[in-house]
């Protein structure tokens, strides 16, 4: 697996859950979570630092894809 680190003009973004699996967001979400990391100083913060940022996300999993429907 290769190290890609979230920046705040990241795009994609996918979730390693609490099992150690690696699920991608679908465009939507991406697009969504994008914004929150221009408006959120503390996932800025984490970012910046290069620190996981830990989210709860309510969605639908479809194989290795979410969609969001709220994330926290």
């Amino acid at each position: 697996m290769t190290e890609c680190p979230v920046t705040t003009t990241s795009t994609s973004f996918g979730l390693l859950t609490s099992d150690g699996k690696y699920v991608h967001f679908d465009g939507a979400s991406n697009t969504r979570i994008a914004e929150m990391l221009k408006t959120n100083k503390e996932w800025t913060a984490f970012i910046g630092e290069h620190k996981p940022v830990m989210v709860r996300v309510v969605g639908s999993r479809n194989g290795d894809v979410v969609v969001i429907k709220e994330i926290r």
